[in-house]
C-alpha cells in the first residue's frame, strides 16, 4: 500500500510493502528484516529527555537505507522516477523531526502485531486419534 507524506513541501508517495525487501537487498547487500530489528531496538534504546527525541543515537545510515528504499518502492508502485539518494533522504528526516517519526511510525505499522493462537499450534503431545483415525487399507 501506498501512503503518502509531506517532506520539504512535497508529496511523497512511500510505501513499506514486502517489495522493499527485495529493494533494500539488491541496493545495500544486506537482509533487510535483520537491519529493520536492528533500528526497532536502536529505537526502543533511544532516551527521551523533556519530550525531545534524543535521534542522534540512532543509526542514521540505517535509517536512511530503510526509508529510502521505502521512498523507492512508492514512487515504482506509483509509476513515478524516483531519483534520490540515501543521504538525500537524511536530510530529510534531519531537518524535521515529523518525518523521522511519521516514517517510524509506518514502518513499525507494515509488520503483523496479531499474537499466536495457542489453538492454533499444533503439539506433537496432542492425541489426534480421533479426528484422524488411521487409515485401512490405504482408506479412512
Amino acid at each position: 500500500m501506498v501512503e503518502f507524506i509531506e517532506v520539504a513541501g512535497v508529496r511523497r508517495p512511500v510505501s513499506f510493502s514486502l517489495r522493499i525487501a527485495y529493494i533494500y537487498e539488491v541496493k545495500f547487500g544486506r537482509p533487510y528484516l535483520q537491519d529493520v530489528m536492528r533500528l526497532s531496538k536502536a529505537l526502543s534504546d533511544v532516551t527521551v529527555k523533556e519530550g525531545e527525541e534524543q535521534f542522534f543515537s540512532l543509526p542514521l545510515a540505517l535509517c536512511a537505507d530503510i526509508f529510502w528504499a521505502a521512498f523507492k518502492n512508492g514512487y515504482k508502485q506509483s509509476g513515478l522516477v524516483f531519483s534520490e539518494e540515501p543521504d538525500d533522504v537524511t536530510e530529510w528526516f534531519l531537518a524535521d523531526s515529523n518525518v523521522l517519526s511519521t516514517l517510524m511510525e509506518m514502518l513499525m505499522k507494515s509488520f503483523p502485531t496479531e499474537e499466536v493462537n495457542s489453538e492454533s499450534v499444533v503439539s506433537s503431545d496432542v492425541d489426534n486419534s480421533e479426528k484422524n483415525p488411521p487409515r485401512r487399507n490405504g482408506r479412512r
